[in-house]
C-alpha cells in the first residue's frame, strides 16, 4: 500500500503554525530579512523617477524627497497616480512600475536627493510548495 504526502504551500504551513514545520518555512522565506526595514539614500541628477536598489519590495513605507524642484520636497507615499505635494514639505504620491523597480513622481519634480524606506520581499513565494 502506497502512502501519500499532502502537498502544502509555504503559506499553508505558516498559517497552520505546526511547530515541526514552521521553523523550516520561516527560514525559506527569510523572515529576519523581511522584518528588517531597509533604507536607500538617493543622490542623482534631476529626474522624475528613482530606481530602487532592491527590486520588488514587499512594501514601500515612504519616500522623503529632500532636494527637488520648488514645492516638490516632502514625504511621498505609493498611489495609483503621481501627484506633487500640496505645498513644499507636504505629502505627495508616486507610482511604481509593474516590476516594482522604478518610482515615478509628478512631472517636473526634478528630484536630486531622497531617502526611501521599504520592506524587502520574501525570499521564496508563499504560493510555492513546501517540501519540509
Amino acid at each position: 500500500m502506497a502512502t501519500t504526502t499532502e502537498v502544502q504551500t509555504l503559506k499553508a504551513v505558516l498559517d497552520d503554525a505546526n511547530p515541526q514545520l514552521v521553523a523550516a518555512a520561516l527560514q525559506k522565506i527569510k523572515l529576519g530579512t523581511v522584518l528588517d526595514v531597509q533604507t536607500q539614500i538617493v543622490s542623482q541628477s534631476a529626474a522624475d523617477t528613482i530606481e530602487l536598489e532592491s527590486a520588488n519590495p514587499l512594501a514601500i513605507l515612504n519616500v522623503s524627497v529632500t532636494a527637488a524642484a520648488a514645492n516638490r520636497s516632502g514625504v511621498y507615499v505609493e498611489h495609483d497616480t503621481a501627484t506633487a505635494p500640496y505645498a513644499d514639505n507636504g505629502v505627495g504620491t508616486f507610482t511604481i512600475d509593474a516590476g516594482r523597480t522604478t518610482l515615478t513622481f509628478a512631472g517636473s519634480s526634478d528630484i536630486t536627493a531622497a531617502t526611501i524606506r521599504y520592506i524587502p520581499n520574501v525570499a521564496e513565494a508563499l504560493s510555492n510548495t513546501f517540501a519540509g
